[in-house]
This record gives structure tokens, C-alpha cells and sequence, in this order.
């Protein structure tokens, strides 16, 4: 196994094929997100994907009335 994908903190990077993570990994950056950072807004252009390695995302669904509701968590 490809001693980079080892080193990956993400598990699902880690359960990736070498070929695979090989393809992926130029491609790869680590971020950090702010807290309630926006990872993706409905209609827009989705532009990253991301890889938790640590702490939690939660997906929040909107209503036309501006109110709000946790529906998931990812981490």
C-alpha cells in the first residue's frame, strides 16, 4: 500500500486504491474551515470537496422562511 494513503487522516481516503488516491492526490489541499464556514449552498456551483479529518460537519436544510434545521452529521 502506497505509504502516502497510510498517511491520510481521512478513512476514506485511506480505503482508496493506490491508483485511485494516485489520481487524487495532486489534486488534494488541507484547509481549515472556520466554525459554520459554508462547505456547499444550495444552487451554487459546488467548487471543493472535502475530506473531514477532524471534528464534525453538519448539513443544515433552509426554508423559504429563513428557518433552519440540522438534518445530518457527517465526522
Amino acid at each position: 500500500m502506497d505509504y502516502q494513503i497510510l498517511q491520510a487522516k481521512s478513512e476514506l481516503l485511506r480505503r482508496m486504491s493506490a491508483d485511485d488516491f494516485a489520481r487524487l492526490r495532486p489534486h488534494l489541499a488541507s484547509v481549515f474551515l472556520e466554525l459554520r464556514a459554508p462547505m456547499e449552498t444550495a444552487g451554487q456551483k459546488i467548487e471543493a470537496v472535502y475530506f473531514l479529518e477532524s471534528g464534525l460537519a453538519s448539513v443544515v436544510a433552509r426554508t423559504s422562511a429563513a428557518t433552519e434545521a440540522e438534518v445530518g452529521i457527517i465526522g
